[in-house]
């Protein structure tokens, strides 16, 4: 864990939380700094107030109430660190005060997920702020990611020190990561003025291990809390009184997260609140705060000192700040600092790429701590990588097809080319989880050969012995050693051929894994300018709608109109579709009905035109059946399935999508699950953004006991998976309904319109965000699929 430094001292003093500092000489103190804060009096006389700083009395100037709408209110909805429930319910909560929200001041709206960026720019006006709140929930994939971290662990039965170790590992890094996000949004402007940060956020625990360690909890650490202490200075550095919601349930994986809440919000003067009525409370205290003026003396401020505001003859102190420190530097930085100095690490902050392992195309982002950063410079391994030059610092780089460990390095440089900092990572470190990943499927452009490479890890108890190679079902080669890479003169590949790859393991067990070989069919070739938009539309039933036309839709990107060169009724077109079944023993007692009533999905739904693939997954996902519109194939692979071992829920989701590689047109992932997960390495965060990427809707149904219906975080984090990728969330009580939500599934499949445009160049996964499609009719809804993204 890196302990940041405390700031550099600024020539201005300031108090932490709403400062409005000036330079004016106090009466009877020629060489004073007038100072003021808020703080929560009824009202009192200046001789009636009493400020310590270090313990050492200082004069107080002035007591007035703060002025009416003299707020800057920020609402910060810290996705990894907050809870599914503790999001909705805040939001909720907020968009019902809304009124007293706006009344403090102008509200301005921000999602971290994982970086922070603006939903609402400040506003006065309460329903507009509320409809931002409404639709905030949906901005979020990565909602719960410190719970699923602790709940994924819970699960797992390893209990090794490693294993220990590197949750632990993770956990911090998260923590660290959303911290600096914060604070990098937070020192963004001049401190100074009110300023109130509204923290959507269930917390975390000071110290990691904790939880980890269990009852063999490390020893007290004071450095552990370095970093968090330095975050409670920081943010009431920059001016910032946080009020901290306090509402997800008390799930048993996160019994401490909440002393971290209350220590930021005591060091800021702020309070953290539980419930709708300390909510409006906390609001109108805020209103009703007064400004205490005081007479600051040279070296108060220099190192960050306890302040302490009450009323005299009084031991208890008011609510306003704790801490008197300098105010963050404008400037390029402390004179003297060392350029390589560990502690010139802060300036600039590397963050850890959202894709692990890190491979191909990886898009670099930093976290400047000063506004004198200029330029940032990137190497990897050493050699130069790209430059930004303006913020966001980031860059994309090429880290080619293999996992393989590399060192990542960011240095910041301020006016006139002087260096400020740097900070450096490695990505691929040793330890990945066992598996084989095909790193590589590329056919020559002569149509003759194929390239296949797998990356193999076996798990630590045991060796990889062969790997063996198979195009379709036709065996390759069998290598004994890495590289496990080779050529195969199979031809162009044809829609549906694939490549697998099967590793023995010393100890009798074999991993496996698949992938889809690219195709240049034409019924499958898409101009790589050419977005495919698929737009679901349904009536206030939720029932769909199949009726419209081309003119009934509206196509915007950045709210402007784009032509719709291209218009089609789903029915017209070819479906992929993937089916996904979850036959771990707790399906076990479902598994009659379940295989039945899909069997009955797949004769509906597949006309002569379309394929379909089929997975299952216990343990570890397998390729049952390739992609085909053979249905007598796909039906005698379902009439063998057979409930076994545990649930790795979202590592058999990215398997599947994998398999939609390389096949363009109209696709869809149906996934058949009791809804828990055992073991999966990765999260929903993941799939979700694999899913949107490929353009693949994610329909789920989900089987469980009727009290477990839509409530708990799995719960959310089924029904977030389905909603964020276009699909549907389907709950059903003891597998009764399955037909029924089968039925309503291969209804929207039919009910999809097609609708393209071109663009001059191909679109990255933000601005794919950007598109939407409307109808005219407000009776009606719309739920959109971006297709495949576009290569360019």
């Amino acid at each position: 864990m890196r302990v940041l430094p405390r700031p550099p001292v600024a020539p201005r003093v300031v108090v932490l939380a709403a400062l409005l500092a000036t330079h004016a000489a106090a009466p009877g103190h020629p060489s004073s700094t007038r100072v003021a804060v808020n703080a929560d009096f009824d009202g009192a006389a200046p001789a009636a107030v009493e400020v310590l700083v270090a313990g050492e009395p200082r004069q107080v100037l002035g007591v007035d109430p703060v002025a009416a709408s003299a707020w800057q209110v920020l609402v910060y909805l810290d996705a990894p660190l907050a809870t599914p429930e503790g999001v909705h319910r805040a939001l909720r909560l907020l968009a019902d005060r809304a009124d007293l929200l706006v009344g403090l001041g102008p509200v301005e709206l921000v999602a971290a997920d994982p970086l922070p960026r603006t939903l609402l720019a400040p506003t006065g006006d309460p329903e507009t702020l509320r409809r931002a709140l409404a639709g905030a929930v949906d901005e979020c994939v990565s909602t719960g990611e410190l719970l699923w971290l602790r709940q994924r662990y819970s699960a797992s039965p390893a209990d090794a020190p490693a294993a220990r170790s590197e949750a632990e590992t993770a956990e911090t890094e998260l923590t660290l990561r959303q911290n600096q996000a914060l604070l990098h949004w937070l020192q963004r402007g001049p401190a100074g003025g009110q300023r109130l940060l509204v923290l959507v956020r269930d917390g975390y625990d000071l110290r990691a291990g904790d939880f980890y360690r269990g009852d063999d909890p490390p020893p007290p650490d004071p450095l552990a809390l370095a970093p968090h202490v330095e975050l409670e200075r920081r943010v009431a550095a920059a001016g910032w009184t946080t009020m901290a919601l306090d509402l997800g349930d008390r799930h048993e994986e996160l019994g401490g997260v909440r002393e971290a809440l209350g220590r930021l919000a005591e060091a800021t003067g702020g309070e953290v609140v539980g419930g709708a009525k300390a909510l409006r409370r906390t609001l109108e205290r805020l209103e009703a705060r007064h400004r205490v003026v005081f007479a600051a003396l040279p070296g108060d401020g220099a190192e960050p000192s306890p302040l302490l505001v009450r009323a005299r003859g009084r031991r208890r102190a008011a609510a306003a700040v704790r801490w008197l420190g300098a105010a963050p530097e404008a400037g390029p930085g402390p004179p003297g600092a060392a350029a390589d100095s560990e502690p010139g690490r802060s300036v600039v902050r590397l963050l850890v790429p959202g894709e692990r392992p890190a491979r191909g195309v990886v898009d670099l982002h930093t976290i400047v701590t000063t506004r004198a950063v200029e330029r940032v410079e990137f190497s990897v391994d050493g050699e130069p990588a790209g430059a930004a030059t303006r913020h966001p610092f980031s860059t994309r780089v090429d880290l080619g097809p293999d996992a393989r460990p590399r060192r990542v390095t960011a240095v910041a440089y301020g006016p006139g080319g002087r260096r400020l900092g740097h900070d450096w990572l490695v990505l691929n470190r040793p330890g990945l989880p066992p598996g084989v990943r095909l790193t590589r499927l590329a056919p020559d452009p002569r149509g003759v050969l194929v390239e296949i490479a797998a990356e193999v890890v076996a798990p630590s108890e045991t060796r990889v012995e062969s790997v063996e190679f198979y195009w379709n079902e036709s065996h390759l080669a069998t290598l004994e050693k890495p590289p496990y890479e080779v050529e195969a003169p199979v031809g162009a590949p044809g829609a549906g051929d694939y490549a697998r790859v099967v590793a023995r393991l010393a100890d009798g067990s074999r991993l496996e894994g698949a992938r889809l070989a690219p195709t240049a069919g034409a019924g499958d070739r898409v101009d790589v300018n050419l977005v495919e938009v698929y737009a679901l539309v349904t009536d206030r039933r939720g029932e769909p709608r199949r009726d419209l036309d081309r003119d009934d839709f509206l196509l915007l990107r950045r709210g402007r109109r784009q032509s719709i060169e291209g218009f089609a009724p789903a029915v017209d077109l070819p479906l992929h579709l993937g089916l996904l079944i979850d036959t771990s023993e707790s399906m076990r007692r479902h598994m009659p009905e379940v295989r039945a009533a899909a069997a009955r999905f797949l004769e509906r739904v597949l006309g002569p035109r379309d394929r379909a693939f089929l997975v299952d997954f216990a343990s570890r996902p397998r390729l049952l059946q390739s992609p085909t519109s053979d249905l007598e194939s796909l039906l005698r692979r379902l009439g063998g399935l057979q409930p076994h071992g545990d649930t790795v829920l979202y590592d058999s989701v990215l398997f599947s999508l994998r398999q939609f590689e390389g096949v363009g047109g109209r696709r869809a992932l149906v996934v058949l699950t009791d809804g828990v997960d055992e073991g999966s390495r990765f999260g929903s965060k993941l799939c979700i953004r694999r899913a949107r990427e490929a353009g693949v809707p994610i329909y789920l149904i989900r089987i469980g006991d009727a009290a477990q219906r839509g409530t708990g975080p799995l719960a959310m984090i089924n029904r977030q998976l389905a909603h964020h990728t276009g699909g549907r969330l389907h709950t059903l009580p003891r597998g009764e309904g399955l037909d029924a939500a089968y039925q309503h599934i291969e209804d929207e499949l039919r009910s999809h319109y097609l609708l393209t445009f071109s663009t001059d160049r191909g679109l990255s996964d933000d601005q794919r965000r950007e598109i939407e499609v409307e109808v005219a009719d407000p009776k009606l809804s719309v739920r959109t699929i971006v297709g495949a993204r576009s290569r360019g």
